[in-house]
C-alpha cells in the first residue's frame, strides 16, 4: 500500500425558497409554519485527510482515509420583513474511504464517503463522484457531484443542513 496527504477547498453558495415545513427560531426570529422563507448560505467547505491505500494497482486504488471537515459559512434567512443572518464555523472529524479507477492515459473516476462525528452534539457525512481529465501526471480538470449533510445542537441552536451540487475544477497532485 501507499499513503498520501489530502486537501480541498470549496466555494459554497446556496439559495433555497420554500414554504417552511415547520416553526422554527433562527437568532431572535421565529418563523412559522408556512411562512415563505429563503435562505442563502455562502461560504467554504475544507477538508484535510490523511489516506492509506491498502489496494494500488495500475487500473486505480482503494484507500481508507481519516481526517477533518471545516465548514465556514454565513447564513441568511429572510421571509417577508423578518431577516436574520449567523455566521457558522463547524470543525467536523471524518473517517472515510475513496476509490479511484483509470480509464486510458487521461481519464479516471473517483467516489468517495466519508463519515464523521462529535457524539452527542452531531455528526455528518460527504459523499462525491468525480470523473478527471489528466493534462499530465501532476494535474488534471476535475467535474462531479457532491453532497453534504450535517447534523447537530447545542444549548439553544441545532442545525440541519444539506448541501448538494456540481462541482468544476482542477486538481495538483504534489
Amino acid at each position: 500500500g501507499s499513503s498520501k496527504l489530502r486537501g480541498s477547498w470549496t466555494q459554497l453558495d446556496y439559495t433555497a425558497r420554500q414554504e417552511s415545513p415547520q416553526t422554527f427560531t433562527f437568532g431572535d426570529e421565529t418563523f412559522f409554519i408556512g411562512d415563505p422563507v429563503t435562505t442563502r448560505v455562502k461560504g467554504s467547505l475544507y477538508t484535510a485527510d490523511f489516506q492509506y491505500d491498502f489496494v494500488r494497482r495500475r487500473e486505480g486504488y482503494m484507500g481508507f482515509y481519516i481526517g477533518a471537515l471545516f465548514l465556514d459559512s454565513d447564513s441568511v434567512i429572510v421571509s417577508g420583513t423578518k431577516q436574520v443572518a449567523q455566521t457558522g464555523h463547524v470543525p467536523l472529524p471524518m473517517i472515510g474511504m475513496s476509490g479511484r479507477t483509470y480509464y486510458g492515459r487521461r481519464f479516471s473516476f473517483e467516489g468517495e464517503f466519508a463519515y464523521g462525528t462529535i457524539g452527542s452534539r452531531g455528526s455528518g457525512w460527504l459523499a462525491s463522484f468525480t470523473m478527471r481529465f489528466h493534462l499530465s501526471d501532476r494535474l488534471a480538470a476535475v467535474g462531479g457531484y457532491r453532497r453534504l449533510s450535517l447534523k447537530g445542537h447545542d444549548d439553544r441552536d441545532s442545525v440541519d443542513v444539506k448541501l448538494s451540487g456540481w462541482l468544476f475544477g482542477g486538481e495538483f497532485s504534489l
